[in-house]
């Protein structure tokens, strides 16, 4: 997984201090998802998920497809989960 967020950040020009080469400076998750969506290369899920085991396989399905998600409604938590950065 950290493999897989290092070489998506050079993709992007993301460098170690975390400033984009086009300009645009990403200094924490909320600035990367929202940049994401402005480049509409993030997945909103919007529909209820189960933790247990259906999320991890639509986590697995957009992992192979490259695809940064967000899932809004995850059954049980207080809060969105982000994966495939």
């Amino acid at each position: 997984m950290v493999l897989a967020a290092r070489q998506r950040a050079l993709e992007y020009g993301l460098s170690r201090a975390g400033a984009w080469s086009t300009g645009v400076s990403v200094h924490n998750l909320r600035s990367m998802i929202r940049l994401l969506e402005e480049r509409g290369e993030l997945l909103r899920i919007e529909r209820e998920v189960d933790p247990r085991y259906e999320m991890a396989a639509v986590m697995a399905a957009l992992e192979k497809q490259h695809k940064a998600f967000l899932f809004e409604r995850v059954r049980g938590a207080r809060y969105p989960a982000v994966g495939g950065l």
